[in-house]
């Protein structure tokens, strides 16, 4: 939990410690509460360990036309591609199928960051970023995004 407190009356998110995921089989597990008129809604976000099973971009659901576009800009000799969206659309998974291709494409000789907030799944061959910062205050969060993105770019 990000605060080692529970407290029904105010939002909060926490994580489950690493050291019970893996007794379970997950790569991660969130939760999030906000008190309401009616009591607690809840939510607890599940994230099983795929191992290196790595989704195909067809199977995602990316159209012929969609997947040429991704593999040419995959073919880029530098850049940033940045997926954003809610919660649940794919974003983390679509990012484990580019890195997927991408890795292979290059025989593992480039090297791929990537900036997630969280990880949510072990992508093979990438030296994966978390964003650290206390999530309930705006201008820290920004702050942290700024950081690492420019820390990325001159690694």
């Amino acid at each position: 939990v990000t605060e080692p407190q529970f407290y029904a009356g105010r939002k909060q998110d926490g994580r489950v410690a690493a050291k019970f995921l893996r007794k379970v089989g997950l790569f991660g597990a969130r939760y999030s509460h906000t008190p309401t008129a009616d009591g607690l809604h809840f939510v607890m976000r599940v994230i099983p360990d795929d191992g290196d099973v790595v989704p195909t971009l067809e199977k995602l659901g990316f159209l012929p036309k969609q997947i040429r576009l991704i593999k040419r800009t995959l073919r880029l000799p530098e850049g940033m591609i940045i997926l954003s969206g809610p919660t649940g659309a794919g974003k983390s998974t679509t990012l484990h199928a580019c890195s997927d291709l991408y890795l292979k494409r290059t025989r593992y000789k480039k090297r791929l960051l990537t900036v997630e907030d969280p990880p949510e799944g072990r992508i093979v061959g990438a030296i994966q970023t978390p964003i650290i910062c206390d999530k309930a205050d705006e201008a820290e969060v920004r702050l942290a995004w700024q950081r690492v993105l420019t820390s990325a770019l001159r690694l």
